[in-house]
């Protein structure tokens, strides 16, 4: 009897946890929908805003220093994880992958976003130029702008770093995500075309420091919300996989306690059958 009500405790716990993995999908999934709506919403105003910085560009008498390619030097990465947990291997291939990267160039400048990759560096004391946390909850552009600020002006003071690269989840679809290395700084001129002529107000270096500003920035913007549709992404996965789990290991329960009910019943008789044919 003891057994059997041990069983059946289990299954409460179980049905709860079922309810609460339940529950962590049904928000993730309402999340993925209103961050895959924002990035959709945000690219043919980040195409334009490209295409205007590199017609600007290649107008310049001089290359900007951000389109200047360095020989040499060290790379600076970013590791963008997210603030919390419950989303499969969302976090731990970004750690994994910034402990191999900075192994092979322990001279390499780090910078994270995100409460689980910062907090896994220190423990593996890995000393960062920067740490950003509790910004994907809601991602904002003024987080955004801080931080194209910081890497921009960092890039422009050590001439000794050879590139900025990103490191993050890239958003495919709702069950598919990729880890991509993504070079923020410098930037690679796409487009060629015929020196042309034109006015601008009030000069063009005005207007592309301006624009290569605001591109910046909303490269920054696009690459949190890509890592957050991501992990929400990444946490309806677990959380489906979760509450599968939990119902699998219900019914296993279940049919374990209808055994060992069975078995008890059958003791019962057995006892009772005795018991008359003693007296008899």
């Amino acid at each position: 009897m003891a057994n059997l009500k041990a069983i059946r405790k289990r299954i409460t716990s179980v049905q709860s946890t079922k309810k609460i993995t339940r529950a962590m999908n049904m928000v993730a999934a309402a999340k993925l929908r209103k961050m895959e709506q924002r990035l959709l919403s945000m690219r043919p105003y980040a195409d334009t805003l490209i295409a205007l910085v590199e017609k600007l560009n290649y107008h310049m008498e001089t290359i900007h220093p951000f389109y200047t390619q360095r020989e040499g030097g060290v790379p600076f990465y970013v590791f963008i994880s997210g603030d919390k947990g419950l989303c499969g291997s969302f976090n731990s291939n970004i750690i994994r992958l910034g402990r191999d990267l900075i192994k092979e160039n322990p001279h390499a400048y780090v910078a994270v976003m995100g409460k689980k990759v910062k907090d896994a560096f220190r423990r593996m004391d890995i000393s960062v130029e920067a740490a950003y946390s509790d910004i994907f909850d809601p991602p904002t552009y003024h987080a955004a702008q801080e931080i194209a600020d910081f890497l921009s002006g960092f890039y422009l003071e050590h001439e000794d770093v050879s590139k900025i690269i990103v490191v993050y989840n890239r958003f495919k679809n709702s069950i598919v995500s990729e880890i991509t290395q993504e070079t923020f700084l410098p930037r690679i001129r796409e487009i060629e075309e015929p020196r042309r002529i034109f006015l601008a107000e009030p000069d063009v270096t005005s207007m592309l420091e301006a624009a290569m500003k605001e591109y910046l920035e909303s490269e920054i913007y696009r690459i949190m919300m890509e890592s957050l549709a991501s992990e929400h992404g990444a946490r309806m996965t677990a959380m489906e996989a979760a509450t599968d789990n939990a119902e699998e290991m219900i019914n296993d329960l279940v049919l374990k306690a209808n055994r060992e009910r069975q078995s008890m019943i059958t003791t019962e008789i057995s006892e009772i059958v005795g018991g008359a044919n003693a007296l008899q």
